[in-house]
């Protein structure tokens, strides 16, 4: 799960920038005003945020790209590239 607000869940976030996005994954976005429901952000396996300077939340294509780019980042390091 990919979330700007974590306040309230169980288990602290991973930040993107130390998250390992090499395994396989499938990726749960929630929407800009009310993120992912807890319900599903705690049956997750592991939760990431994206840390924010000033704004609470990402539009949803941003936080997308910004994710999909960090695991073709890594990916690509871990083949050398």
């Amino acid at each position: 799960c990919v979330e700007t607000d974590t306040a309230g869940l169980s288990s602290p976030p991973t930040s993107l920038q130390q998250a390992n996005l090499c395994g396989a994954a499938a990726f749960v976005f929630g929407a800009e005003d009310v993120g992912v429901p807890f319900e599903v952000a705690e049956s997750c396996d592991e939760l990431i945020s994206i840390p924010t300077l000033g704004k609470g939340s990402l539009n949803i294509s941003h936080a997308v790209a910004l994710v999909l780019y960090e695991r073709q980042r890594q990916l690509m390091a871990a083949d050398g590239r």
